[in-house]
């Protein structure tokens, strides 16, 4: 989907622009909706597409977690607000990618690692400077999963250096795609993976069309 930030709210708009319109340039000939990203919030956005509102939302039917910005520009988390209620369970961080890109890619180990180096769509960086790192190897190859009626990949990574044990999930459709980071320390990888698969049943996707005209209502 090509994006344009004109008369966007907010500077995520501009963000999304610029990677939007870098990652999915339309063939010649090819009939392209346009759409303007009027909102983002959290795990959420609202876009106006040619004569339609549209809006997208990640839910985790989980009571312990709110979801909010993690710390790092156009990314969410997952978090618990007390965080006694979350001891033994991993970090969730996510962001929004350009899903048109993914799709077109082999969607393996290599486009996963690949993907995790780029700046989320609505973000500034998220690796600036330096050389590119390394790919480590994935424990568990590339695990094809779904969240609710989106399909996606995971890899499993080990860090001995930092004891520390992450899934990456990527999901993607042809309207939206995003990541979901788990991260866990003092786990190995095998533990973390069973704890994302029973969480991710839990995962819902909300999505909502409406009326252009209601923008008056948000001014």
């Amino acid at each position: 989907m090509q994006r344009t930030a004109r008369d966007s709210l907010g500077p995520l708009g501009v963000i999304a622009l610029i990677a939007g319109l870098s990652a999915s340039a339309p063939a010649l000939g090819e009939e392209v909706e346009v759409c303007r990203l009027v909102s983002s919030q959290g795990a959420s956005f609202l876009e106006h597409c040619g004569d339609r509102l549209l809006s997208f939302t990640l839910v985790l039917d989980d009571y312990r977690r709110s979801v909010g910005h993690d710390g790092i520009y156009g990314r969410f988390g997952f978090d618990c607000p007390i965080d006694l209620m979350c001891v033994g369970e991993p970090e969730i961080s996510g962001w929004f990618i350009d899903q048109k890109g993914w799709r077109k890619s082999e969607r393996d180990e290599k486009a996963v690692f690949e993907l995790l180096q780029r700046p989320p769509l609505l973000a500034m960086v998220w690796h600036s400077g330096g050389p590119a790192p390394q790919r480590p190897t994935s424990a568990c190859g590339t695990l094809e999963l779904r969240i609710a009626d989106m399909p996606g990949r995971a890899v499993c990574y080990q860090r001995p250096e930092t004891g520390q044990s992450e899934i990456a999930v990527v999901v993607a459709d042809e309207a939206v795609g995003f990541v979901l980071l788990f991260q866990q320390r003092n786990l190995d990888w095998m533990a973390l993976r069973d704890k994302v698969l029973r969480l991710l049943p839990r995962f819902e996707v909300e999505r909502a069309a409406g009326d252009p005209a209601l923008l008056k209502w948000m001014k």
